[in-house]
């Protein structure tokens, strides 16, 4: 406990820091409020996030986290119609304090954890954990979009439609190196930890790439996938985001969800590229 009074008290005293908090976060909370980025409860968790990375981490780590959730807000923004149709949107309309929670949650943790124990090991968790999140995201994104139909991870000679929980493409890959990759430049940039460059964004990179796929092969054994006999499509939700019918539960476990499935597969890959970060830079 004292040790994180300490470290809470280091930050509070650096006015430059909240400062910058303090002038971003009120122009973000209105902007995602406008463009409909966040739900209210998302903008209320997505503020109390922000203020514990600040007070336990520092400025830096709430700057890399609102990179990721800027252009990510941008990617998911884009030809969102066409992913409501495939019933990939949250039927909500934006992303709510589940998700926000699902994606930040971890990085949270990481951040309370740095009041405990000080070093690289914590911050790469950290980083790792923002790179699978980014890597993700960018992956369901944009590999919705490719031309060529998806293969189920667990199964690639099967293949699935668009959107659907474990399917993966080559685009979807390569857009979830350039996730983690993004990440790790602005992470080198900031200089978060002592390593060479190169090597945050190769580790960042892998990591987030890692991180995707094992969200999709958690997606593809365990998460719930629903029919919507209206639409004739899958859905994530058991409500369909397009025709806002109730779709029927066909595969998966119900109380594992999409949010569930980030969760865990953010807390693993986080866990590994701190490994990762042992075994080959130290």
């Amino acid at each position: 406990m004292t040790n994180i009074l300490k470290q809470m008290s280091g930050i509070a005293n650096d006015p430059y820091g909240l400062m910058i908090f303090t002038v971003i976060i009120v122009p973000l909370v209105a902007v995602s409020y406008k463009y409909r980025f966040l739900t209210n409860t998302g903008l209320i968790a997505a503020t109390i996030i922000g203020i514990i990375l600040t007070l336990f981490g520092n400025i830096k780590w709430f700057l890399l986290l609102l990179f990721f959730f800027l252009c990510c807000s941008i990617i998911t923004k884009f030809r969102k119609e066409y992913k409501r149709s495939i019933g990939i949107v949250d039927p909500e309309g934006a992303r709510d304090w589940k998700n926000v929670l699902a994606n930040g949650g971890i990085p949270v943790i990481y951040a309370i954890l740095e009041g405990f124990i000080k070093g690289d090991i914590i911050t790469i968790g950290f980083i790792g954990a923002i790179a699978i999140a980014t890597a993700d995201t960018t992956a369901t994104e944009i590999g919705v979009l490719s031309k060529t139909p998806p293969r189920l991870i667990i199964n690639l000679s099967r293949k699935v439609p668009p959107g659907y929980s474990g399917g993966v493409s080559l685009l979807g890959t390569l857009a979830s190196i350039l996730g983690g990759l993004s990440i790790g430049v602005v992470a080198a940039l900031f200089n978060l930890i002592q390593a060479q460059p190169m090597q945050i964004v190769i580790l960042a990179s892998l990591t987030g790439l890692l991180g995707s796929l094992l969200d999709s092969f958690l997606g593809a054994k365990f998460e719930a996938k629903y029919w919507c006999e209206k639409c004739h499509t899958y859905s994530k939700y058991h409500i369909h985001s397009t025709c806002g019918s109730t779709a029927k539960h066909v595969s998966g476990y119900k109380f594992i969800n999409n949010h569930i499935v980030n969760l865990l597969s953010i807390t693993i890959g986080s866990i590994v590229s701190m490994i990762l970060y042992q075994l080959v830079i130290f």
